[in-house]
C-alpha cells in the first residue's frame, strides 16, 4: 500500500499509542526483529522480520543504502559488517536492514 501525504498523516491519527507516547515526525524504517531466528545469545544481531516491513528512507539514506549492498559488506559466516545476516534471509532483506537500522544508523 501506497499512502499520498494525507491519508498518511490520517492513518497516523488512528494508530493506538500507549499512554502520552507521541510518534517521532519522521519516521524512516518500521518494522519488528525476528528474535526466533538467531542461536541463543546473538540476539543483538538479530534480523528484521521480512513479513512486516515499511521503509521510507531519505534520497540520503536509500542512497547509503545501495552503497552498502554494492560494496558487498557480507562476511560469509558472519554477516553484514561481519555482525547482522548470518540466519534464514541474512544475505537479504532481514540482514541488511538490520545492519543499516541498527549498525549504521
Amino acid at each position: 500500500i501506497i499512502l499520498g501525504e494525507v491519508e498518511a498523516l490520517e492513518a497516523r491519527k488512528r494508530l493506538p499509542l500507549h499512554g502520552d507516547l507521541e510518534l517521532p515526525k519522521k519516521i524512516d524504517a518500521f518494522y519488528t526483529r525476528d528474535y526466533n531466528m538467531v542461536n541463543p545469545g546473538g540476539e543483538e544481531y538479530a534480523g528484521v522480520q521480512g513479513g512486516f516491513l515499511m521503509l521510507r528512507p531519505s534520497e540520503e539514506a536509500f542512497e547509503e543504502y545501495i552503497d552498502i549492498i554494492l560494496e558487498g559488506n557480507y562476511v560469509e559466516g558472519q554477516g553484514w559488517g561481519g555482525k547482522y545476516g548470518y540466519f534464514f534471509g541474512g544475505m537479504q532483506i532481514q540482514g541488511i536492514c538490520a545492519y543499516f537500522y541498527k549498525e549504521k544508523h
